[in-house]
Formats: C-alpha cells, structure tokens, sequence
C-alpha cells in the first residue's frame, strides 16, 4: 500500500473513533493541544502524522492505536 492510500486510511479510522467518542474536531483538538484544522488535515490524509500523536489522539477517543491500524491495513 503506498503511503498516500495509508495516510487516508488511518485518517478515516481516526476520524470514525473520534465520532465513536462523540468528540467534534474542536473538542479533539482541545484535548491533546492541537488546532482544529490539523485534526481536520490528519482525518483526512493530507498530513502524515506522528506515532506520538496517533497515541493521544487513540487514548482520547478510547481506542487503541493497534485498534486503528487493523482497520486501516
């Protein structure tokens, strides 16, 4: 898989466990110090994204990071 299909892949997965947390991106992006419009370029795969990141990100939506790459791989 190259790396542009991944990075919307997990940005879908991401975007589906934050509305799974009932969280709007704004909330999101609240809880782990982010702005909005990068949640907003990481859901969508236009960013790559950091495994640190990823990590909070799962931990605030309640998931587990390896949740989202099953999904996405």
């Amino acid at each position: 898989m190259d790396k542009q299909k991944f990075l919307k892949r997990f940005g879908t997965a991401l975007r589906d466990a934050r509305i799974a947390a009932r969280l709007s991106q704004g909330d999101a992006a609240y809880l782990v110090n982010l702005s909005q419009p990068m949640i907003s370029k990481l859901e969508a795969g236009d960013i790559d994204i950091k495994i640190r990141t990823a990590a909070e990100l799962c931990l605030t939506y309640g998931t587990k990071l390896s949740t989202i790459l099953e999904v996405t791989l």
